[in-house]
C-alpha cells in the first residue's frame, strides 16, 4: 500500500517537542507511515498544541483550521486537555493517550490497527542537533496565572534507568548535547529517594563526548546538591531561572515560592561558585494589580541579576487560573509601554553581561556551519564554516548589534577531561586578553 505521509507541527515547550519526537518514532515503527516536512505532500497533519498563553492557544486553533482545509488532522498536546467541543469532528488525543497515535491515524484511512507495542523512549531528535530528554511530567506549583498544573497533572518522574538508556541511545546516534526537560524539572524525584542532582551524577557516569544542559527551572529548586553537580565539567554553566516579577507583593499574588532577595541570592551564588555561569529568565508584564512601583522593582531586579537573555511576556488571562478572577487589570496601553521600557533596560543589561565574556575562550557546539552556542548559552557567529555537531574552543572577539563574533581556535572533546585536557572551567584554558570590541 501507499505509505501515509504525516506532517507534524509542534507549538510550545520542550516537553511538547519531546512528545512529538516520541510520536514520530512510534509511527515509524510501522512501515505504513512516512514523516514529511512538506505540507503539500502530507496525507494527515498532527498539531501538537500549546495553551500556556492566549496567543499560543489562538495560534494552535488557527493552525488546526488551516490544516483542516488541506486534509485530515489529529490534535494532540494541551488543547485537548483544556477544551475540545468546538473541534468535536476532529480526532484528538489527550496527553496520556498519545501512545494511540498510530491507530487514530490508521482509522482515518480505514486501515487495520497496529499490533506493535508502543516505544517509551526516543533514539534521535528529528531536525535538531541538541536532544531534549523529558525526565518528569506534571506540576504542583499552581501559580495563579498558569493552567499547566491543571492540564499536565501531578508530578511524576521517569525511572532513572529508562532515562539513562535513552541518553545512551541518543549519544550513540551522534548527539553531543543532552537537554534535560520537564513540566517542572525541579520536581524530578518528587516523593522518591532521588532528585535532579542525583540523576545528573548518574548521567555523568556515561563515558562519552557530550555535555548536559538543564532547561528552565524554578529558583526554589536551586540547592546545594544542584550547585555542586553543576561544577562538573560536562554540565553547562547556564540556568533559565523564571523571575516573573521584581515585586514581592506581586510574587505573592502569583503564588511564586520565593522573594526577590532569595532570587538574587541564588543568582549571585550560582555566578560566584561556577565559572562562566550565566542566567536567562522569563518575566510577565502587566499582571493584575501591578503598580508603577512594582514595575520599577522589576527593572531593578533585572539590573541586579544580570541576565544574558530575557523572555518578556505580556500577562495573558487564562480561564481556570486563579488570577483570571483578579481585579485591577492593567490597561493594554500601559502594558505595551512597560514592555518597551523593559526591553530597553534588557538590551543594556544583556550587552553588559555578554561583554564580560569577550576576550574569553569558551566551548561552542556548532549547530550551523558558522554558528553555535557556548556552554553558557551565548550564541556565537563563527569566523569560518566548520563541520556540524562538533565542539570547538572559540575566542569571543566582539559584540556588534547584539551578535557575538568568535574566532575558532581548535576542536575540543569533553573526553579529554580525564586526560587533563583544556576546558572552560579549568585554569589550563588561558584567558589572554586580545583586542575585543562592543558596539
Amino acid at each position: 500500500m501507499k505509505k501515509i505521509k504525516v506532517y507534524f507541527h509542534t507549538l510550545g515547550c520542550k516537553v511538547n517537542q519531546y512528545d512529538t519526537q516520541l510520536m514520530i518514532e512510534n509511527l515509524l515503527l510501522d512501515e505504513r507511515f512516512e514523516i514529511t516536512r512538506e505540507m503539500d505532500k502530507a496525507d494527515v497533519f498532527v498539531v501538537n498544541t500549546c495553551v500556556v498563553t492566549e496567543k499560543a492557544e489562538k495560534e494552535s486553533k488557527k493552525l488546526i483550521r488551516k490544516f483542516s482545509s488541506k486534509g485530515k488532522v489529529v490534535v494532540t498536546g494541551c488543547l485537548p486537555e483544556k477544551e475540545f467541543p468546538s473541534y468535536s469532528n476532529i480526532p484528538y488525543l489527550k496527553l496520556r493517550d498519545e501512545k494511540n497515535i498510530r491507530n487514530v491515524i490508521l482509522s482515518l484511512f480505514g486501515e487495520s490497527e497496529s499490533s506493535l507495542s508502543y516505544r517509551e523512549n526516543i533514539t534521535r531528535f528529528y531536525g535538531r542537533t541538541r536532544a531534549f530528554v523529558k525526565v518528569q511530567e506534571g506540576c504542583d506549583r499552581f501559580c495563579s496565572y498558569c493552567i499547566v498544573a491543571y492540564l499536565r497533572g501531578k508530578p511524576r518522574s521517569r525511572n532513572p534507568e529508562e532515562i539513562l538508556r535513552e541518553i545512551r541511545n541518543l549519544i550513540s546516534n551522534g548527539y553531543r548535547e543532552i537537554v534535560l526537560t520537564g513540566t517542572q524539572i525541579g520536581l524530578y524525584g518528587y516523593g522518591e529517594d532521588k532528585n535532579l542532582a542525583s540523576l545528573i551524577r548518574e548521567i555523568l557516569k556515561i563515558p562519552s563526548d557530550f555535555r548536559i544542559r538543564i532547561s528552565s527551572i524554578n529558583p526554589e529548586f536551586i540547592d546545594n546538591s544542584l550547585i555542586e553537580v553543576m561544577k562538573e565539567e560536562r554540565v553547562c554553566p547556564h540556568l533559565n531561572l523564571s523571575l516573573q516579577s521584581g515585586s514581592d507583593r506581586i510574587l505573592r499574588l502569583m503564588r511564586r515560592q520565593y522573594t526577590i532577595a532569595e532570587f538574587l541570592e541564588k543568582v549571585e551564588r550560582f555566578k560566584r561558585e561556577i565559572k562562566n555561569a550565566t542566567v536567562t529568565t522569563d518575566i510577565i508584564v502587566g499582571f493584575p494589580g501591578e503598580e508603577e512601583e512594582d514595575f520599577k522593582s522589576k527593572l531593578e531586579a533585572v539590573r541586579k541579576a544580570g541576565f544574558i537573555r530575557v523572555h518578556i511576556f505580556p500577562y495573558s488571562k487564562r480561564k481556570g487560573a486563579l488570577a483570571a478572577n483578579f481585579k485591577n487589570e492593567v490597561p493594554e496601553n500601559v502594558i505595551k509601554e512597560r514592555e518597551r521600557i523593559l526591553n530597553e533596560v534588557v538590551r543594556e543589561v544583556v550587552k553588559n553581561e555578554i561583554g564580560k565574556f569577550l576576550g574569553k575562550r569558551l566551548i561552542v557546539l556548532n549547530e550551523k556551519a558558522k554558528s553555535g552556542y557556548t556552554e553558557n548559552y551565548i550564541r556565537v557567529k563563527l569566523d569560518k564554516p566548520v563541520k556540524m555537531n562538533q565542539f570547538y574552543i572559540v575566542y569571543l572577539q566582539s559584540l556588534k548589534n547584539s551578535v557575538v563574533y568568535g574566532k575558532i581556535e581548535k576542536e575540543f572533546s569533553y573526553s579529554s577531561i580525564e586526560k587533563g585536557g583544556e576546558t572552560s572551567k579549568c585554569p589550563q584554558l588561558k584567558e589572554e586578553k586580545e583586542k575585543t570590541s562592543i558596539a
